[in-house]
């Protein structure tokens, strides 16, 4: 008897851990969410559609806090991070996926973005990043983070985990030759303006 409620504790006390939650869509795009008490998770599958079964292509961004999408109020709302690949053509064969900067909204509007549209606090300062990005702002943590999607997207039945692909551009070129190297289920790796000395030697 001990040993079966010892046994539900811990089963409570792992989902307790990590929550997760699909969210409303925003454009074409499913919004997943990953909870936990010290960290949220929010990442998107360039899909509202998720019964077909497919491989995961993950991409990774690159440096700063850049929000997954930007609101342009009456102008509309766009995708940030997958706007020089043709989307439409490579979800025929993957679900693509990305994760949202650590402490960053995945929506915001011009009166927090700066000139390079990275999310900032206050307009008038352009390098006014919130001081919860940059203390979750360093490669272990990136790689971490999508580690535990990754481990929450091979558990879904629309997912064909003979193939994984980490992609990223530049910071996230870094941080997906990090995943890889960590990962055996990584299949392909694919980097854009990579410098593994990173921006200052750039």
């Amino acid at each position: 008897m001990k040993v079966k409620f010892i046994l539900v504790i811990l089963l409570c006390n792992v989902f307790l851990i990590f929550g997760q939650e699909r969210k409303e869509n925003i454009l074409n795009y499913s919004h997943f969410q990953l909870t936990s008490k010290k960290d949220t998770i929010d990442f998107i599958i360039a899909d509202t559609s998720l019964s077909v079964k497919k491989p995961i292509l993950l991409f990774c961004q690159g440096s700063q806090p850049c929000p997954l999408f930007f609101d342009f109020k009456e102008q509309g709302i766009y995708p940030s991070s997958l706007s020089n690949f043709d989307v439409d053509e490579m979800k025929k064969f993957y679900h693509i996926v990305v994760i949202s900067m650590p402490k960053t909204p995945v929506k915001v509007g011009l009166d927090h973005l700066n000139s390079s549209y990275s999310y900032i606090e206050d307009t008038s300062y352009q390098h006014s990043y919130s001081n919860e990005y940059l203390e979750n702002d360093y490669s272990e943590n990136y790689v971490n983070r999508a580690k535990l999607v990754l481990k929450f997207l091979v558990k879904q039945k629309w997912v064909n985990n003979a193939e994984i692909v980490v992609a990223g551009h530049s910071q996230g070129a870094r941080i997906a030759v990090e995943i890889a190297s960590s990962n055996k289920s990584i299949t392909k790796i694919g980097l854009f303006g990579y410098d593994p000395l990173g921006r200052i030697h750039q």
